[in-house]
């Protein structure tokens, strides 16, 4: 079995200005090219379970 969490939310456009490109670029294909263009975040969930 597995746990899933699901949080609905309205995605945010893209402003006028908020175009960050940081200093050095990373990596042509990472996560964070991902992240910009969907404007989806990743997010840490710490939980502890016992079985």
């Amino acid at each position: 079995d597995y746990l899933n969490f699901f949080c609905l939310v309205n995605r945010e456009l893209e402003g006028e200005g908020e175009n960050y490109i940081p200093p050095s670029l990373p990596s042509p294909f990472p996560d964070y090219w991902n992240s910009q263009k969907n404007r989806r975040f990743m997010i840490y969930v710490h939980s502890k379970l016992m079985i």
